[in-house]
């Protein structure tokens, strides 16, 4: 009998195959289940995804700084939330899944100087005081080689009991500019040859920031995030969080109208059933609305810049025309920044919410032309607020300084340069300092007593200012990295041993302004009144600053520099100093040398 016939080779091979397919399409489901979400985007030159998407929302700027990125499948970079909008401009991505194809425009390589290389030759043959003084002599024009000195003043108390030098510790010791929420954020003073020796050291009641770092701002270039004419009070500027120490009383600002100072925080408080008389305050707890948390790959120039005070103080925000005036189009905007909680019968607690673009987008400097009659507008386009400032700057003095210089519109309400706005900042403050200088000193000689260091006026700090934003997490290689650049960049200490009657000796015969009853008339009275409570005397002080600077010294290691730096007051203009450097021939012997 025959034995049964087989299948055909061609339906064998078949089978074979189906069995194959079979099983590779199993083991292809069974690994898309355990492999982990990929990002699925891609993003152009010159931007970056820096793992900042945020699963579940993400506020964003709909500007040059931020960009979509390519999908890798349609469904990649879905919006299933609302989009909010100020003027027309779509500037809010809510509710993203499974994750928003955001891309950040970053800023200079990080952390790579490009300035030139320093021959061993003429290096080895130079003294380290020598090197500071050809530094602050040398006039750069970009942000990557600016020449000059960037000093960072320190307290006494921080100083002298410091066991180590760091970004880290820095930030979290008085005279940085966000000890409270985040620590990201430190400021210096810039000095250079065509600028005033001014750094910040107003006098007060509190012992002075007699210690400095001198840091050598080639090096340091790539830690560089914006910089401010006179004085940021970045503190209040760290996206509307409460750096202050205390509880901030908001309810005194109101004023009766309805329209003034703060009117669109009263508005919104009558909306939300604050009792009239009840006390409105912001708590120390309150954060703000810090760009990702204060966390960001240094690159972005957007989230640095945020996070080294880079908005709208919260001073100024009452003070825009957006909210002191209920018939502006951005009235409404400006009311949703604010969140009530009712504590007790006569006072309820005031947050700044999320959805207040004043506390998340930047507030910077444009140095051209205004569009319209508006000099500080929000540009919906660009995702800013602006302070259009003129060609190179030179608007700065009308816009800020005008009718007097005061604390309030000179320091808190102007606007912050882009590190690309350098040489535009550098005119702007010259212009600034000329203005100061002659509107002092009067058009007719007659003296005006509110600059020149009156203990009962708030005036305007004349220190200029540049800030870093700093990584805040300390074990991490970003911040690693960004700690070993400035420690490279450290040039020495200093010091400053004046006391309060040798710094403002030139103003003996100046009148003061006589604000509060009382004219001052020599540098006696106005240190007098200017340390009423000091708990020290100032020779204790000088001798606990000149132990600090050689403690510091001495953590940063053998031969560092001390130096003695008496550095002209920010409390009033000096003549002299201010004309010399405005000349360009202000030479660093004037007021430095060895101590």
């Amino acid at each position: 009998r025959p034995l049964p016939s087989s299948p055909s080779p061609s339906l064998s091979s078949f089978l074979a195959m189906l069995v194959f397919l079979t099983f590779a399409i199993a083991l292809l489901v069974v690994l898309t289940i355990m492999a982990p979400a990929a990002v699925a985007y891609s993003c152009p030159s010159g931007y970056t995804d820096s793992a900042q998407h945020y699963t579940g929302g993400l506020r964003a700027s709909a500007s040059a700084a931020l960009v979509l990125g390519e999908p890798a499948n349609p469904a990649d970079c879905s919006n299933e939330g609302a989009s909010r909008r100020w003027n027309g401009a779509v500037l809010e991505y809510a509710g993203c899944s499974p994750m928003c194809c955001t891309c950040w425009k970053l800023s200079s390589p990080l952390l790579e100087s490009t300035a030139p290389p320093i021959e061993l030759s003429s290096w080895s043959s130079e003294s380290a005081l020598q090197s500071v003084y050809r530094a602050f002599s040398n006039i750069g024009d970009s942000p990557d080689a600016p020449g000059g000195l960037l000093v960072s003043m320190l307290d006494t108390t921080s100083t002298l009991a410091a066991t180590e030098v760091s970004l880290h510790q820095m930030a979290n010791w008085v005279g940085s500019c966000a000890s409270f929420h985040g620590n990201t954020c430190l400021a210096f003073s810039y000095l250079r040859k065509d600028l005033p020796p001014v750094v910040y050291n107003y006098p007060s009641t509190v012992p002075q920031l007699r210690v400095g770092l001198l840091v050598d701002p080639d090096i340091a270039s790539s830690l560089m995030t914006g910089m401010f004419v006179f004085d940021g009070d970045t503190n209040e500027r760290q996206s509307c969080a409460n750096e202050a120490g205390e509880d901030v009383d908001f309810s005194s600002k109101w004023t009766s109208e309805e329209t003034g100072p703060f009117a669109c925080m009263k508005s919104a408080a009558r909306a939300a059933g604050v009792e009239q008389g009840a006390s409105v305050f912001q708590s120390t707890s309150d954060p703000g609305q810090k760009l990702f948390g204060g966390i960001c790959d240094p690159r972005i120039e957007t989230c640095a810049f945020m996070n080294s005070g880079g908005c709208m103080s919260t001073e100024d925000l009452g003070n825009w025309p957006g909210c002191m005036e209920p018939h502006s189009p951005e009235f409404k905007d400006f009311e949703s920044c604010f969140e009530f909680q009712k504590l007790n019968s006569s006072s309820w607690e005031v947050r700044f919410s999320g959805s207040c673009l004043p506390c998340s987008q930047m507030y910077v400097c444009d140095a051209s032309d205004p569009p319209g009659k508006a000099q500080r507008v929000y540009d919906a386009e660009a995702s800013e607020f602006k302070a259009y400032v003129g060609a190179d700057g030179n608007g700065f003095p009308e816009i800020f300084m005008q009718p007097k210089m005061n604390r309030g519109s000179s320091n808190n309400a102007q606007c912050k340069w882009k590190r690309d706005s350098w040489n535009s900042w550098i005119s702007a403050s010259r212009a600034a300092y000329r203005d100061a200088l002659n509107a002092a000193l009067g058009e007719q000689g007659n003296w005006n007593g509110y600059a020149w260091a009156d203990p009962a006026a708030e005036g305007a700090y004349f220190n200029n200012e540049v800030n870093a934003y700093i990584y805040p997490d300390a074990s991490s290689n970003l911040y690693t990295d960004q700690n070993d650049v400035f420690m490279a960049s450290i040039m020495g200490v200093v010091v400053d041993t004046q006391t309060c009657e040798e710094k403002l000796r030139f103003l003996d015969g100046v009148p003061s302004s006589g604000k509060g009853g009382v004219v001052y008339k020599d540098a006696a009275s106005r240190c007098a009144a200017f340390r009423a409570g000091a708990a020290k005397t100032e020779q204790q002080e000088i001798a606990e600053a000149v132990q600090a600077a050689h403690n510091l010294a001495h953590l940063i290691g053998p031969g560092t520099l001390v130096l003695r730096a008496n550095f002209t007051t920010n409390a009033a203009p000096e003549p002299l100093m201010w004309r010399r450097a405005l000349a360009k021939v202000l030479r660093p012997e004037q007021f430095m040398g060895a101590l």
